[in-house]
């Protein structure tokens, strides 16, 4: 099994990023995911919004 990669974290200072994470959030929603994919990488349930 190959190791996986340090995580990396940091601080959002763009609106940009946020909006980025808002697209990845919402396309891991639930029901935006196979069920396959859901049980083997999970999914999100709560969808936010940016004001």
């Amino acid at each position: 099994m190959t190791p996986l990669a340090p995580i990396r974290t940091c601080l959002v200072t763009r609106r940009e990023e946020l909006e980025q994470i808002l697209q990845l959030q919402a396309a891991n929603l639930r029901d935006h995911v196979s069920a396959e994919q859901a049980a083997r990488e999970g999914f999100v349930t709560v969808a936010h919004t940016l004001l």
